[in-house]
C-alpha cells in the first residue's frame, strides 16, 4: 500500500501556480509533458485559436506557460495574441487584466485624467497637456507608486482603438509603463504589438545607406550641447523625467525591432548616451544590425518581381478576421520598395479598422 502511494505522488506535476518559475516547469518532466501535450491539443485547434497558432505546437506552448504563470485559461489568452514583425505580442486589453490583477499590488490601480479630452484629436493627436496618472501600492508600502505620461509620449499607435477612444488606450500604455518600472517581474518579456513594431508599416527605406557609425561625445559639455541645437522633434522636458536612461538591453531590443533608417538614427542617438562601460558593446550591436538589414533588403528585392498585387489587393476585401489579416500584411515588407506598397497599406488598414469596428 505504501509503494502505491510513494508511486502516485512521484507522478504528480510539481506546478503551484504563479509560485512557480518557468524554470521549475521546464526542468520538471512531469509538469513539461503536460504543457507539451495541452500545446500540440491547442495548435490542432481551428475556430479556437488565431491562424498564427494553428499547427504551430512551439508557440503555442509558449502561450500556455505563460498562462499558467497568470493562472488563466490558455485558449483565453491565445485569442490576445498577435504576430507582429516575427514576434508574439499580447493585446493591451489582456496585459492590463494582468497588471491589475497581480499579487505584487496591494490596491487596485487607479487612473487620473487631466486636460481638455473633447479636443483630442485622436490618432495623432501630439498634446502634451492631455495626461493620465496610474497609481497603485504595491504589498508592503503604504504610499502608491505614480506615474503620469501625456499624449505626446505616446510613440507607436498601431491599434485601431487610438483613433476612436485614445483616452483608454493612453491608460493601457501608462498602466505597462507602469509595470515595467514598478514591477517589471509581472511582464518580463511579454509585449504588445504597439511596443512590438517601432516604426510605421509605411516606411519604405528598410535599408539604412552607408554611414557613419554614431560618434560619442567628446565631452559631457559637447553631447550637452549637441542636444540643444537638434532639431525641434525632441520630446518635452516631463517626459526625460517619466522613461528610464537608456540601457544597453534597451538597446538590443530596439535594434531587434529596427525596420529601417529612421529607427537606425534615432538609436544610434540613444548608444551616445550608454556608459563608458557599454558604448562599444552597442556600438558594435549597430553595426552588425546594418550589416543584416542590407542582407534581408537583397533577398526582397528578388521577390517583388513575383509578388501579385491585384491578387493581394482581393484576399485583403475578402478576409473576414483581424488575425488572419495581420499575417497577411507580413508579406508586403517584401515590397517595400515596390510602387505598390503604399496603396496595399492602405487597403489593409481600411479593412483592419472595419473588422475591428465590427
Amino acid at each position: 500500500m505504501n509503494d502505491v502511494i510513494e508511486h502516485q505522488t512521484s507522478q504528480t506535476p510539481a506546478y503551484h501556480g504563479d509560485q512557480t518559475s518557468t524554470t521549475a516547469m521546464v526542468l520538471d518532466s512531469n509538469t513539461i509533458d503536460s504543457i507539451m501535450r495541452v500545446a500540440e491539443i491547442m495548435a490542432s485547434g481551428k475556430s479556437t485559436i488565431p491562424a498564427h497558432l494553428r499547427n504551430n505546437p512551439g508557440d503555442c506552448m509558449a502561450v500556455v506557460m505563460q498562462a499558467m504563470q497568470w493562472k488563466m485559461n490558455p485558449f483565453a489568452v491565445a485569442q490576445k495574441t498577435h504576430l507582429v514583425n516575427g514576434t508574439l505580442g499580447y493585446e493591451a486589453q489582456l496585459v492590463n487584466a494582468v497588471v491589475s490583477s497581480s499579487s505584487l499590488l496591494r490596491t487596485r490601480i487607479s487612473y487620473e485624467w487631466d486636460g481638455d479630452w473633447s479636443r483630442c484629436s485622436g490618432k495623432n493627436d501630439k498634446s502634451t497637456n492631455l495626461t493620465v496618472t496610474v497609481s497603485a501600492t504595491l504589498k508592503g508600502e503604504s504610499e502608491p507608486r505614480r506615474l503620469t505620461i501625456s499624449m505626446a509620449q505616446a510613440g507607436v499607435r498601431n491599434s485601431p482603438n487610438w483613433e476612436h477612444d485614445p483616452k483608454q488606450q493612453l491608460a493601457y500604455l501608462c498602466t505597462k509603463r507602469w509595470a515595467r518600472l514598478h514591477a517589471p517581474d509581472v511582464l518580463l518579456g511579454v509585449y504588445t504589438p504597439d511596443e512590438i513594431e517601432v516604426a510605421p508599416r509605411t516606411e519604405r527605406d528598410v535599408t539604412p545607406p552607408a554611414e557613419q557609425p554614431p560618434s560619442r561625445p567628446a565631452t559631457r559639455t559637447d553631447a550637452l550641447k549637441g542636444k540643444l541645437a537638434g532639431k525641434a522633434q525632441s520630446k518635452p522636458a516631463e517626459s526625460a523625467a517619466a522613461l528610464p536612461a537608456p540601457t544597453l538591453d534597451m538597446i538590443a531590443e530596439q535594434l531587434r525591432q529596427a525596420a529601417g533608417k529612421a529607427d537606425m538614427d534615432r538609436i544610434g542617438q540613444l548608444i551616445t548616451q550608454l556608459p563608458d562601460g557599454q558604448y562599444d558593446a552597442g556600438l558594435q550591436a549597430f553595426n552588425e544590425r546594418v550589416t543584416e538589414l542590407k542582407a534581408k533588403a537583397q533577398q526582397r528585392q528578388g521577390s517583388q518581381v513575383q509578388f501579385d498585387a491585384d491578387g493581394f489587393a482581393q484576399r485583403i476585401a475578402a478576409c473576414t478576421d483581424i488575425d488572419t489579416l495581420d499575417v497577411m500584411a507580413e508579406e508586403l515588407r517584401d515590397i517595400e520598395s515596390s510602387g505598390e506598397h503604399d496603396r496595399l497599406v492602405g487597403l489593409y488598414r481600411d479593412r483592419r479598422a472595419e473588422l475591428a469596428i465590427g
